[in-house]
């Protein structure tokens, strides 16, 4: 028998989570995805609102924060993605109506979105990966900006994966983006072009998407080889040094 689906319930639970996050205007942007989601659940739209949800909880602070911020959105998030699971793996024929949704949730989940970064003295490389793997060019929209960047697919609806405004300033007639990878490991792949030559980007946004420790160590020893170089020119006073934050 398949499991008892109240999406009522599932939808009152996640609506306390967003007026939450709504208290304050610093974490207001985590309820876009739940609220998507919950927009996904009322059309019956379970793939999608599973895709929404994960995106979600890779936006929460992490679970191990010390003030347990969000400890208990995190655990409601995650209860109700896990029913949906659990309402994807009943049998198809307990449900007509979900006929077409049980083909699109035949294909492997995608995990959740993770952004990784990496650069050298003139680019920096971004790697959007857990997105489907049935991922077109087609199906992914990458805005570039001189001082922003969106990522997002148009299925589901204009899911964003990544936007902010960036820690430094690009050119945008030198920024490309491309779809790289097969199955779980299908990624969107995106290459700026630094305004600034030479310049170590401490984060990706400027919002405090920090670099990881070996990527702060190779930052550190990228700025020493610039400088090194331009002393050499008599330039080494243009060099901006790495920001810490």
């Amino acid at each position: 028998m398949p499991p008892v689906v109240d999406p009522d319930a599932k939808i009152a639970r996640l609506r306390e989570c967003t007026a939450e996050f709504k208290l304050d205007k610093f974490w207001a942007d985590l309820a876009k995805p739940v609220d998507r989601a919950i927009a996904a659940i009322k059309t019956g739209a379970r793939a999608e609102a599973e895709f929404q949800l994960r995106a979600a909880l890779t936006q929460l602070p992490p679970a191990d924060n010390s003030v347990g911020l969000f400890a208990a959105q995190r655990q409601t998030i995650g209860e109700v993605l896990a029913e949906l699971g659990a309402q994807a793996a009943a049998p198809a024929a307990a449900d007509p109506t979900l006929a077409s949704e049980t083909t699109i949730a035949a294909e492997p989940p995608a995990g959740p979105p993770t952004v990784r970064f990496e650069q050298d003295a003139s680019e920096v490389t971004v790697s959007v990966t857990g997105v489907p793997a049935a991922t077109k060019t087609s199906d992914v929209r990458v805005k570039f900006g001189r001082t922003s960047l969106r990522v997002s697919l148009a299925k589901p609806a204009d899911s964003e994966l990544l936007a902010g405004e960036l820690a430094h300033p690009v050119r945008v007639d030198g920024c490309s983006w491309a779809i790289e990878g097969a199955g779980a490991k299908r990624a969107i792949v995106i290459t700026l072009e630094k305004a600034s030559g030479g310049l170590t980007w401490p984060a990706l946004l400027a919002d405090g998407t920090k670099a990881s420790a070996e990527q702060a160590r190779r930052a550190h020893e990228l700025n020493e080889l610039v400088a090194g170089a331009l002393a050499d020119t008599g330039l080494g006073s243009s060099l901006q040094p790495l920001q810490q934050h």
